[in-house]
């Protein structure tokens, strides 16, 4: 089961040795954070804080290319507004040959981040028939944080309706105890809508699944979106509760 700390924790030391070490080859690598941000009313990002544990110098890098960031601003009640919120970023680092490297940064979306999470059980008669897939389950998140409704969007599983059934319950099961850190608008909090992938899988590697669930056909891109976006691992809100808008991130570090 995949959660959203193991690429976070592992870019900046990767990086480090690749760049120490003896021999170097041209290669690219791509990490995706999750930043908190602070946006002002006129829509420029004035703090930002990654959530992970990687080196100061990193950080520091990710944090000046998310602060040159364009946002057209929140609003409440018609009228521009500071919003807080979490941002997911994708880095991509291209590594030459001569121990140097070109770090770019990519804003794939905002929303409620996940604040506190407990992995699911994995299910004893699912692995014991060899049971693996992806549910993606809706929620609808409550200003303070915690999950009001939750539903069963999607389900991408090996082993049919049967494995569809137990890996659903045990997602929900686990997701309803969940705490996401809700977005603000001048420092009041707001709910919204997010997608919520759990992945459960026996062994690392690429596996054959069927589609047991599909996602409603006007939900059906942004649910690809997820995965392409977020590598699987975070949360993607379905509306903007704030009015927040990216524009630009013409970024390079």
């Amino acid at each position: 089961m995949r959660f959203p700390t193991i690429n976070q924790r592992l870019a900046s030391t990767a990086l480090a040795l690749l760049l120490t070490a003896t021999s170097v080859r041209a290669e690219r690598r791509e990490f995706v954070f999750e930043v908190d941000v602070r946006v002002d009313n006129t829509g420029v990002v004035t703090k930002a804080d990654v959530i992970a544990e990687i080196t100061p110098e990193f950080e520091a890098t990710l944090v000046k290319m998310v602060r040159s960031w364009k946002f057209q601003p929140g609003t409440r009640g018609g009228t521009p507004a500071v919003v807080d919120t979490s941002l997911s970023a994708k880095v991509i680092v291209d590594i030459n040959e001569g121990k140097s490297a070109t770090v770019v940064a990519r804003y794939t979306g905002h929303g409620p981040r996940y604040l506190q999470v407990f992995p699911p059980v994995y299910p004893e008669r699912g692995m014991r028939r060899g049971v693996q897939g992806e549910i993606i389950l809706l929620g609808e998140i409550a200003p303070n944080g915690s999950t009001k409704t939750l539903s069963v969007h999607a389900a991408h599983v090996r082993g049919g309706k049967f494995a569809a059934n137990l890996l659903s319950k045990s997602a929900m099961d686990a997701v309803r105890n969940w705490r996401f850190k809700p977005e603000r608008i001048d420092g009041i909090a707001v709910g919204g809508r997010v997608l919520i992938p759990v992945m459960f899988s026996l062994h690392n590697g690429p596996v054959e699944l069927e589609t047991i669930i599909a996602p409603p056909a006007e939900d059906a891109a942004r649910t690809a979106a997820l995965k392409s976006a977020t590598e699987g691992t975070h949360a993607l809100a379905l509306e903007n509760s704030t009015g927040l808008e990216f524009i630009s991130d013409d970024s390079q570090g």
